[in-house]
């Protein structure tokens, strides 16, 4: 039987999903949950906060905790949370391309923020998706 990992990857790549072939904005509700659940979980658990925030994957930021929320993961919505308030104090940036910006003008912000490193310790070990 395939495992969770292996379900969600294909269902990704397949045509029954708008992930990574329709412009976020423009997906549907339903659609918008998956592809920020899957975005997060992904990037988060490859390569931390910071490439979620640097990759294209940053404009799914604005409602990753909502579609969290939706799915039943308010643990892990909260912690998307935090690291959107760590990242960005002033509040998340209007735009894919500003988020990115506004992260990679935060030397290393991942590799050396101690709350980042919490942040990303919190979501592998306590994530419920």
């Amino acid at each position: 039987m395939p495992g969770k990992n292996n379900i969600l990857i294909s269902l990704s790549e397949s045509d029954r999903t708008q992930f990574g072939k329709q412009n976020f904005a423009t997906q549907s509700t339903p659609q918008q949950v998956f592809s920020s659940v899957w975005a997060v979980e992904a990037e988060v658990n490859n390569g931390g906060f910071s490439q979620y925030f640097l990759n294209d994957s940053c404009e799914t930021a604005v409602f990753v905790a909502k579609a969290l929320d939706t799915i039943g993961a308010p643990r892990t919505a909260d912690i998307c949370r935090r690291a959107i308030a760590t990242a960005f104090p002033a509040g998340l940036p209007p735009t894919p391309e500003a988020i990115s910006t506004g992260v990679s003008l935060q030397v290393e912000w991942g590799r050396n923020n101690a709350a980042s490193a919490r942040l990303l310790d919190r979501f592998q070990t306590r994530c419920e998706v």
